[in-house]
């Protein structure tokens, strides 16, 4: 039951980010500031959806789920667990948010 809560952020937020790399961005100004204001904006606003669907999921399964009005702690909890993960990527050295490659 709690595998597929988890999935909502870790797949969706993959989800997200491919659908942010792939679409969104080109779509965009090419100054980076606006880049990056807006991809942070993107992941906090997926992170809310990804929240919503996360606690539908949970009422189904008889789980007790967050209140809606808490829907700003889904943008918190991605945009937090994505500058992370692109942490890790740049230790790694891959391309990441930080310094402007991904």
């Amino acid at each position: 039951m709690f595998a597929s809560l988890a999935l909502w952020f870790t797949l969706g937020g993959h989800y997200g980010e491919v659908l942010f790399l792939n679409v969104v961005r080109f779509r965009l100004p090419v100054s980076q500031s606006t880049q990056i204001a807006v991809r942070l904006a993107f992941w906090f606003l997926f992170g809310c959806l990804l929240f919503l669907g996360m606690n539908a999921t949970a009422r189904l399964l008889s789980i007790q789920a967050f209140p809606y009005r808490r829907l700003w702690i889904g943008g918190c909890v991605l945009v937090g667990a994505e500058l992370v993960v692109h942490l890790l990527a740049l230790i790694r050295r891959k391309p990441n948010f930080y310094d402007g490659t991904a």
